[in-house]
């Protein structure tokens, strides 16, 4: 239909349960961006990136718990006023005093420290802020203090194997492509990132590094030879 006849496609808590009950699909979980959200505990104020999401995050991610726990389903029944810090997100506010257990706010709202990740590092890999550094609150509670409605925005998805990722991407776009009344060919309408596709292509180059060095040191050693001998 052209510009004129668009219309966005907004993806709802439901659209989640629909994917995740695909074979292809190991897990799936809501990923509602709230932007920068002030957290204060005490005197200290900092700016994280939160978002809001279900516990089948922490196997999607690969979050470790360093401390306390990861949020669980009956803080998303619940709706309730919980927060999991990233490591680095931890120490910022906290410092080297235990952030389990002890309230902040969040944009003036109080919240409860229900865990703090195990530190990652350097990510290769990653899409938006570092895990580190991230906040996460459950996607009612979102939904219900901050944004006020029931779009999510996005999801994350794991499939059942590495290999099966771009079949996984195919059967979703399939899924909501019926919910949401778009053909699923229609890349327009929804946009995917395959992470498995950059560890492809860093594997590749991995290799090609590989194969320089081995043969600079072959050659190396060949020129060596070669002047013994002379």
């Amino acid at each position: 239909m052209g510009e004129r006849g668009s219309r966005p496609v907004e993806l709802e808590n439901d659209d989640v349960a629909h994917v995740a009950a695909l074979h292809a699909i190991e897990h799936a979980a809501p990923n509602l961006w709230l932007g920068l959200q002030v957290h204060r505990f005490e005197r200290t104020t900092k700016l994280f990136w939160t978002f809001g999401t279900t516990p089948a995050t922490a196997a999607i991610r690969n979050y470790e718990v360093a401390d306390g726990r990861f949020l669980r389903d009956d803080d998303v029944e619940k709706s309730a006023r919980v927060v999991f810090l990233g490591a680095k997100a931890a120490r910022r506010l906290f410092g080297r005093r235990p952030a389990v257990g002890r309230t902040i706010q969040i944009e003036g709202i109080p919240f409860s420290v229900v865990g703090v990740g195990r530190e990652k590092g350097d990510q290769i890999v990653n899409i938006g802020p570092l895990d580190d550094e991230l906040s996460s609150i459950p996607i009612t509670t979102a939904q219900r203090r901050v944004t006020r409605e029931d779009r999510i925005g996005g999801m994350i998805f794991a499939p059942t194997t590495r290999e099966a990722s771009e079949d996984a991407i195919r059967r979703v776009r399939q899924v909501l492509g019926l919910r949401h009344d778009f053909r699923p060919d229609d890349e327009r309408a929804l946009s995917f990132f395959n992470i498995q596709g950059a560890v492809q292509l860093l594997d590749a180059l991995g290799l090609g590094i590989e194969i320089f060095l081995t043969s600079a040191g072959l050659i190396t050693l060949l020129e060596g030879a070669v002047g013994v001998m002379n």
